[in-house]
């Protein structure tokens, strides 16, 4: 069986993107081509796993309206390194593993508004006490998030 070759030019069609943009995916190493002279030939099967990982991914304005964030705190969490996304074409896209893993962490957290008014502590106290140590609580996009099982241990500790 002989493997079925396309060009740069053929790629960037199929992505609807500039043959600039392909050279500099080969470049980073995002998809795989051989030299050939002066051009690249990449394998047809190459450019469809390409194309699947852009289907099995959401940008990042997508992603904000399933979590309910705006789309800067995905950014941020990118620049943070906080989302894992994969790069591509001009902008980000987050794997759909990654999305299921920041669904969980929002599921099981709750904010410091949130927990404030569940335990009925103030604000500044739960933020005194996390940073203290007291209060487990994760960073998440420069906010503190509390597990649940912490929520209610306060909860239980102040009712």
């Amino acid at each position: 069986m002989t493997d079925y070759y396309l060009t740069t030019t053929d790629v960037a069609k199929m992505f609807n993107t500039s043959r600039q943009n392909v050279l500099r995916w080969i470049n980073n190493g995002r998809i795989k081509a051989e030299r050939v002279g002066r051009s690249y030939k990449i394998e047809e099967g190459e450019a469809i796993r390409l194309r699947k990982l852009m289907n099995s991914t959401m940008g990042t304005k997508e992603l904000g309206e399933i979590l309910n964030v705006p789309q800067f705190d995905i950014l941020y969490g990118i620049r943070k390194g906080e989302v894992r996304p994969v790069k591509i074409k001009k902008g980000y896209r987050i794997p759909q593993e990654e999305v299921n893993r920041l669904e969980s962490i929002l599921d099981r957290t709750k904010t410091i508004k949130e927990t404030s008014s569940i335990a009925g502590v103030n604000e500044k106290t739960l933020t005194r006490w996390i940073v203290d140590g007291k209060v487990e609580a994760t960073k998440f996009n420069n906010k503190y998030r509390i597990p649940i099982c912490e929520v209610n241990r306060l909860w239980a500790q102040n009712n």
